[in-house]
């Protein structure tokens, strides 16, 4: 693994309720990817962790948590709430 790598984590966020953590879509790599998979950063890669609303219950709004991965490997996160 080069010093570029990254090995997408297990989500560990706080999810809102009537959701669950469906993958992760990173800017540059088509489908959702799931923890495990390892991307080669750059310092516009964007990850970005996907919901989704759990079968039978009545939710709110949709979440979007945005990650900005630059190559000294900070994760800066900004929460999105949308209704």
């Amino acid at each position: 693994m080069s010093e570029e790598d990254f090995i997408l984590p297990v989500y560990k966020g706080e999810l809102e309720k009537g959701y669950q953590f469906d993958g992760w879509e990173i800017s540059g790599v088509e489908g959702k990817k799931d923890a495990g998979y390892i991307i080669n950063l750059s310092k516009d890669t964007l990850i970005k962790p996907v919901f989704k609303k759990n079968r039978g219950e009545k939710g709110g709004g949709k979440i979007n948590l945005l990650f900005d991965v630059s190559k000294k490997r900070k994760i800066r996160c900004k929460q999105i709430i949308v209704n």
